[in-house]
């Protein structure tokens, strides 16, 4: 259990409305901060229209079937994605599918590289092969998606409701905004 304070300060943290970018790493990448920014639910904007061609060579389309979505962008050679691959594994194991999750595999050389990480690390979700980022077009111009690793947090409707930007900082993290996002009405979402 975690106690209330904890949990109010991690969620006053969420609800910051500006969000830094670390700069960018030997290799050129943007790297974030690790700072999530929330969109209540009368602020946010636009449909997220995300499609492609998975890693296992299948169609994919966003669907409406789960209360959220869980977008991660990851490279296998990032260090943090690697850090955070078993937080994403594990998160989508707990949720199962009232929360649907999907990587985009941006920047990698070879889709081989791609799917080596994928079973190195157990990641059973679907992700997009996009080396060049292509995929992220499908998302709203105000919610551009530009470090790795990212993690966007759909709503039912496919509104971008909060972005992680960096590295996830933690597990408890990732819950409490997914949370807040299927119940936005909840214990010290948005305040």
């Amino acid at each position: 259990m975690v106690p209330a304070a904890l949990l109010a300060g991690l969620l006053a943290a969420l609800s910051l409305s500006a969000c830094s970018v670390g700069g960018t790493d030997q290799q050129g990448v943007i790297v974030g901060s690790g700072d999530v920014v929330m969109y209540p639910p009368g602020q946010r904007h636009g449909v997220v229209h995300l499609s492609g061609t998975t890693l296992d060579g299948k169609s994919y389309r966003l669907d409406g079937s789960a209360a959220a979505t869980v977008v991660n962008v990851w490279w296998s050679d990032c260090g943090p994605c690697i850090k955070e691959a078993p937080l994403l594994r594990d998160a989508s194991q707990r949720w199962g599918n009232a929360v649907g999750f999907v990587g985009v595999a941006t920047r990698d050389a070879s889709e081989n590289s791609a799917r080596a990480f994928e079973q190195k690390y157990g990641l059973r979700y679907p992700s997009l092969w996009s080396p060049d980022g292509s995929a992220l077009l499908g998302f709203p111009s105000q919610y551009t998606l530009s470090t790795i690793p990212e993690t966007a947090v759909l709503d039912k409707d496919h509104r971008v409701a909060a972005i992680i930007h960096g590295e996830i900082p933690s597990q408890l993290t990732l819950d409490e905004v997914v949370r807040c996002v299927i119940h936005p009405r909840g214990p010290h979402c948005y305040s």
